[in-house]
């Protein structure tokens, strides 16, 4: 292993190798940055990752992407990180840049520090000071200011880079090097699969907030899992907007580089109505947060509210049939009928509104209210629900597509867990992760992610 400097140097010499897990889920050593060379050589895409540039979608091919990871990752050396340091990234809304230069860290064995766009320069300082990051990337808006005002108390921090052009900083593309890349190589060979990736930091609602270590195959556990689950092809057009800062973001970008996903970034400022990115790209898959669902379900209602005669009596005569609807529900004879007939003329809107290509959405973060599954599923916007916390990167049960493997107020088939939920009200489960030795943790309020029970609060 690396010789690190710093409160988490000997992480990396003393994490340990579950051996059966290895075996059963990562049997070629794979890393997370493993999944874009896979990308490249297996299904390499024009459209890889994307996002609106001065009113104009702009994309990278994945050869491109890989380009610039490399470069980045000698940049990134040529200032003087190793691996083991740490790097704190802050944004409002993810871009390629982002994911170059989190790709960039990662084949270097350099963590990447996400931070929360919309906290205060006070807890900056305190997730700064507290990881020993030694750089900072920042995006639009405030934050530059927010961190540079934190600055002050962070004598760690040596400089901070924006992902736009600012007065008063350098863009993070200076740090693309043409120089020869052998280092980068040397120290990519050498990553493991057990090694620390990443430090996220937890929103901090009771307290400071709080770092979680993750590895490589704490990650690639959920995305191979994930890969069993969805009917995912290579090509398939992805709407990311969610936030980054956010582990359940993160990851579902890293599975859709992994499953070949073209992958659009933007907000959720612009996402509905007919020059909206839900017509411009016409996802086949997205994730949401139920908050964001639930603004959904109450525009499709305030729609249905503006019409006027039958159209609005046929609209919630179908909204109606909603309450009905289970999952596996096969309506016959008269009752298929006022299904089909409520699908042909208000639910294909519903689609069309969503850009009419969608697959799956993926939803977690909370628990989704039953009305928005009933209705979103029922309309053939085939909704899914997740359950979990950022220790267990992420996901901890998922509701899979498969009939018989979906129920309505479960997050996934984990009759254990529910049967323990019943007694304690809390979900319990006992993921395969790689073990961060607890004797050898540095003194601080650090959650581990070791191979034990992990338990959360439960999610009606």
């Amino acid at each position: 292993m690396f010789h690190k400097r710093g409160a988490y140097s000997h992480l990396l010499k003393t994490l340990t190798t579950n051996r059966q897990y290895n075996k059963i889920i990562n049997m070629k050593g794979k890393r997370l940055f493993d999944y874009l060379y896979d990308q490249l050589e297996k299904f390499p895409l024009d459209k890889a990752f994307g996002q609106k540039e001065n009113g104009t979608w702009r994309y990278y091919s994945s050869a491109e992407i890989v380009d610039r990871v490399n470069r980045a990752s000698q940049g990134l050396l040529d200032i003087g990180l190793r691996p083991g340091d740490k790097v704190a990234t802050v944004v409002y809304k993810t871009s390629p840049d982002w994911v170059v230069m989190d790709f960039a860290m990662l084949q270097v064995g350099i963590l990447n520090v996400p931070m929360y766009p919309t906290i205060s320069y006070r807890e900056y300082e305190y997730i700064l000071n507290e990881s020993e990051a030694k750089y900072c990337i920042v995006g639009e808006g405030d934050l530059y200011d927010k961190v540079q005002q934190a600055r002050k108390n962070v004598p760690g921090l040596k400089e901070i880079f924006t992902f736009y052009t600012h007065p008063e900083a350098r863009r993070w593309d200076v740090l693309l090097s043409d120089a020869d890349q052998s280092e980068v190589e040397r120290i990519k060979g050498r990553i493991h699969p057990d090694d620390v990736m990443t430090l996220v930091y937890t929103s901090g609602t009771t307290g400071n907030p709080k770092g979680v270590m993750l590895t490589h195959n704490n990650i690639i556990f959920n995305i191979e899992s994930l890969r069993k689950l969805l009917p995912f092809r290579p090509g398939d057009r992805v709407l990311s907007f969610l936030p980054v800062s956010h582990v359940f973001e993160r990851v579902a970008v890293y599975a859709f580089t992994a499953f070949g996903g073209s992958v659009t970034f933007t907000g959720t400022d612009n996402l509905g109505g007919e020059t909206g990115d839900f017509q411009a790209i016409r996802p086949h898959y997205f994730t949401a947060v139920p908050r964001l669902l639930e603004k959904v379900y109450d525009k499709i209602l305030a729609k249905g509210l503006e019409l006027k005669g039958l159209k609005r009596a046929l609209f919630f005569w179908a909204l109606q049939l909603t309450d009905n609807w289970t999952f596996d529900y096969k309506p016959r004879g008269w009752a298929a009928l006022k299904w089909a007939i409520a699908d042909k003329l208000i639910f294909s809107k519903w689609r069309n509104a969503m850009g009419g290509a969608v697959k799956t959405v993926i939803t977690g973060a909370s628990a989704c209210p039953m009305r928005i599954m009933r209705t979103f599923n029922a309309a053939g916007i085939v909704l899914r629900e997740g359950y979990g916390m950022t220790e267990v990167a992420p996901a901890l049960s998922f509701s899979r597509l498969e009939p018989g493997m979906a129920l309505l107020g479960d997050p996934g088939h984990q009759r254990r867990a529910l049967d323990r939920y019943r007694r304690c009200g809390h979900f319990c489960g006992r993921p395969r992760r790689s073990q961060i030795p607890e004797d050898h943790r540095p003194e601080k309020r650090i959650a581990q992610n070791q191979r034990r029970q992990i338990c959360g609060a439960g999610s009606p």
